[in-house]
């Protein structure tokens, strides 16, 4: 899971959209953390975390539609305000946030989270003697939204294989 953390230090807001501006002036900062993704082995995540940050900078759309973290923008009115976040591939985008702004301290958390399923491969057997059930689990990058192979392989008795954080995609 990658997570994006918007701290809006509000004296004022990160603003997408100005509904009702006021007098008061005020000052926003914008920072993205992440957190390691557990469908990412650890160079696969390096280069989504880059990949990621690129394209997050831009995740207020509106007035500031291109604000790369950790930048401030200073001496916003007063007034009430919608925070809106950028689609980005391969991830759910958070819901728009409505926020009034009067001169106060705000922290808003959205969470990026890759698209992912999880499902069970049930080894049944009736026959005691019966040898192990060998399976596999393949794809291959043209059918995933993550764009990176996946492959999984065992042999198990009679029982229950669970995966979590599978992207979506065609599987065989």
């Amino acid at each position: 899971m990658i997570k994006a953390v918007q701290h809006l230090r509000l004296k004022g807001a990160l603003l997408a959209l100005a509904l009702v501006p006021g007098l008061a002036l005020a000052d926003a900062n914008l920072a993205y953390h992440l957190a390691p993704a557990t469908n990412y082995p650890g160079s696969d995540y390096l280069s989504e975390r880059a990949r990621f940050l690129d394209d997050a900078r831009r995740a207020i759309a509106g007035l500031f539609d291109n604000l790369p973290s950790g930048y401030t923008v200073s001496n916003l009115p007063a007034g009430e305000y919608i925070i809106n976040f950028r689609i980005m591939g391969n991830y759910y985008t958070p819901s728009s946030v409505a926020v009034t702004i009067e001169n106060e301290h705000f922290t808003n958390t959205a969470l990026y989270q890759p698209f992912s399923n999880s499902f069970t491969i049930v080894v049944e057997d009736d026959h005691s003697n019966a040898l192990d059930a060998a399976w596999s689990l393949l794809s291959w990058p043209a059918n995933f939204t993550n764009s990176f192979a996946w492959l999984e392989q065992g042999t198990n008795g009679v029982g229950e294989e669970f995966f979590e954080a599978i992207p979506t995609g065609t599987y065989t």
